[in-house]
């Protein structure tokens, strides 16, 4: 029988490689793919065996036809991270 191994969200984004910069710089993942690589439109970051995709919006977000998703995130210390994400981000 087959057996899934992960289910992964995909987030749209506005730029691609300024989400993934961040998640990178800010929230400690690393960026696994940046598709294609001059001007990418697709990307995988990851961070302690967890992936999450950021994929080029289509339109942009305004009004009604906003996307919208929520990420619950399930950490050791949510203090910890919160004391290290805060000088660099607005929280």
């Amino acid at each position: 029988m087959s057996t899934l191994k992960a289910i992964e969200t995909r987030l749209g984004v506005a730029d691609v490689k300024r989400s993934a910069t961040f998640y990178q710089d800010v929230l400690g993942f690393s960026i696994g793919t940046l598709w294609p690589q001059a001007t990418p439109v697709f990307a995988i970051v990851h961070r302690d065996g967890l992936r999450l995709q950021l994929g080029l919006r289509d339109t942009p977000a305004s009004g009604a036809s906003r996307e919208s998703s929520t990420l619950c995130l399930d950490v050791s210390s949510a203090l910890e991270l919160h004391a290290s994400i805060a000088p660099r981000v607005e929280i």
